[in-house]
């Protein structure tokens, strides 16, 4: 039930994306504006990209020249849809947070909001201690020398600042995002040499 639920919301994602791109790509071909990264990039992530970019690209039904002029967006789009349903993110490399913030302060909501919305980081709670990759804290001074013995020795503490912008957050987000990958990359080589040993 689950299953079938979660192949109709994917079909409708699809569905929606390429209805928008037929209608308005009447107008003018829709392709990716700078606000994004290049089409390069994401096809050095995953064929995913690429190969749903060459389908849409290569369409040669005169009905369907509106799709095709706009196949770099439809792939962008559609990637970063179907990249959640194909490819989830394994425990070993999740990035583990902890959120540490002044009692009442209203910046906590914001925070777990935006941390909620990537895919790759597990939120852990207040009381965990061993298993933190990042601690993101609105207090001054932390963690003093009693508590940092109870983290990792590789512990991230990233202050934040109460009068975060949205900008503010954009860069926690890609900060995240770089560890993340740098995470990622660690595994990878160690789990290479286990190989060759």
């Amino acid at each position: 039930m689950l299953l079938n639920s979660s192949i109709n919301m994917l079909a409708d994602d699809i569905m929606r994306d390429i209805g928008f791109y037929y209608i308005v790509g009447h107008e003018s071909p829709i392709k990716l504006g700078s606000y994004t990264r290049s089409p390069a990039d994401f096809k050095t992530l995953t064929s995913i990209y690429t190969n749903i970019y060459d389908f849409f690209d290569h369409l040669d039904d005169e009905d369907l020249k509106p799709i095709q002029g706009s196949a770099e967006s439809i792939a962008h789009d559609l990637y970063k849809v179907l990249i959640n349903h194909i490819m989830a993110v394994s425990e070993e490399d999740m990035l583990h947070v902890k959120v540490i913030v002044d009692s009442g302060n209203p910046v906590e909501g914001l925070i777990y909001h935006n941390l909620s919305t990537m895919e790759f980081i597990q939120l852990v709670p207040t009381n965990t201690y061993d298993n933190v990759d990042i601690l993101i804290t609105t207090l001054d001074v932390f963690p003093d020398y009693e508590s940092r013995d109870k983290y990792p020795d590789d512990l991230i503490v990233i202050p934040w600042n109460s009068t975060a912008v949205r900008t503010d957050y954009i860069y926690l987000l890609v900060r995240l995002y770089q560890l993340y990958t740098q995470k990622l990359q660690d595994n990878v080589e160690k789990n290479n040499s286990h190989l060759h040993i």
